[in-house]
């Protein structure tokens, strides 16, 4: 599950503290003092240097947003972003901590506090790979100093320096836990690298693997980003000439992305993905328009392609509704002809819980927990006043003297309670000849 850091600081400071101390720890006590080579000890202080290079990129390289002028191409399904006041292009999220829209958003790290999406996800790997090369080379040249401090036990302890000791004890656990982390981490970017995929979109593929399993979506729907090998490296890593240039950047604009056969229906429309993804149109055109808000394929009709979540639940409830007008001595159920599974009926839509708002995966993690705005993609509600209303000077005058008067006609109506009646009788008649 994401981590979330209560002082986005330290998702800095940790970092820096584990390669110093690892790094230079590993340089100064367990290189040095064997005579190592002079190649060695340079070649393990360039993998550190790069490391550091690496990761100052991943921190200050933004990770890329679309132009604000950016228009979807004729025929693609507009998302409109309410944060950002414009469209976002395919694959491009919202991200809640950078406040921006990221192309190719793969996930929000706390660990660079940035967001790694097209533009910085090169130095990302890179940040990543040298620090499994001196992280890795750094544990084995420990587990070997352990080793032979083992072996050494029955010499006398001035034999052996106090500091190659401390530096067993407190490196060798520090840095398996740094080659084990960073090494799952790797290699989770590694398998989406290949398969041409962003965090995001693995945690989209697995929600809909898992409504396929139910058949709510049909199970021909497939990622349509998935090119080929060299083609998802290239535009994730950049060309293999630059993969370990501090400066080297992926294949691509960020924005326009191959398709495969999945992305088109049979007359070569895009299909959008994933299948439930609505289109978003700017307020302006909403206003003027009645397919807002609408996904592609309900605008298109049924019958080209995979459909959407909500186009199932729409045809299989016209579905069931037909059935249910006709004879009950039909013998197939209409689970069996809809397939559409029974229990979705008891399932509205605020509590469908295979919405990308309420989706969690087995280990927990929403699409929230990598940093997509869901807020981005809705209208936001008129902000109710909170503030008072504050007459002005001519209305708090008026007001003072509709007051006033109440007063009098109370402290009157009170002094009338305690005149006789034959006295209030002659007063009402005084009253009434002055006013005649």
């Amino acid at each position: 599950m994401a981590i979330q850091l209560k002082w986005p600081l330290l998702g800095i400071i940790i970092p820096c503290c584990l390669i110093a101390g690892c790094g230079y720890g590993i340089y100064f006590f367990v290189l040095v003092p064997h005579h190592e080579s002079p190649w060695q000890l340079i070649g393990f202080q360039l993998a550190l240097a790069m490391t550091w290079i690496s990761y100052y990129m991943a921190i200050f390289t933004p990770a890329g947003s679309p132009p604000k002028d950016f228009e979807p191409a004729a025929g693609a399904v507009k998302r409109w972003c309410f944060k950002c006041n414009a469209y976002k292009p395919e694959r491009t999220h919202h991200c809640k901590t950078c406040k921006t829209c990221v192309l190719k958003m793969d996930h929000h790290c706390p660990w660079t506090y940035n967001c790694v999406g097209y533009k910085n996800m090169p130095h990302f790997i890179r940040f990543l790979v040298w620090v499994d090369l001196t992280s890795g080379y750094g544990f084995y040249r420990l587990v070997l100093q352990c080793i032979n401090l083992y072996k050494n036990r029955g010499l006398p302890a001035y034999l052996i320096p106090l500091s190659e000791i401390l530096a067993s004890v407190i490196l060798t656990p520090i840095t398996f836990f740094v080659v084990f982390s960073v090494g799952l981490l790797s290699i989770r970017v590694f398998l989406n690298m290949l398969n041409g995929i962003t965090q995001i979109e693995s945690w989209e593929e697995e929600r809909l693997a898992s409504a396929k399993r139910r058949n709510l979506i049909p199970r021909n729907t497939h990622f349509p980003y998935d090119i080929d090998l060299w083609y998802n490296i290239n535009h994730t890593w950049g060309p293999m000439w630059s993969w370990f240039l501090p400066f080297g950047r992926p294949e691509g604009d960020g924005i326009n992305f191959q398709k495969n056969e999945s992305g088109f229906d049979d007359e070569g429309n895009p299909i959008t993905w994933p299948p439930d993804q609505r289109e978003v149109l700017k307020p302006d055109d909403a206003e003027s328009g009645s397919d807002s808000n609408r996904t592609s394929g309900e605008m298109r009709g049924f019958g080209r392609g995979p459909v959407t979540f909500a186009q199932t639940y729409i045809s299989s409830m016209q579905q069931r509704s037909l059935l249910s007008n006709r004879s009950r001595s039909n013998s197939t159920s209409s689970e069996e002809s809809t397939g559409y599974p029974e229990w979705r009926d008891q399932i509205t839509s605020d509590a469908d819980f295979y919405k990308r708002e309420l989706f969690e995966t087995f280990e927990g993690e929403k699409i929230s927990d990598f940093g997509v705005d869901l807020d981005s993609e809705m209208p936001r509600p008129a902000a109710s006043s909170s503030r008072r209303y504050r007459p002005d000077a001519g209305e708090i005058q008026q007001e003072l003297h509709l007051h006033q008067q109440d007063q009098h006609r109370a402290q009157q109506s009170k002094e009338e309670d305690d005149l006789p009646l034959a006295a209030l009788m002659a007063k009402r008649k005084k009253e009434k000849a002055y006013v005649s």
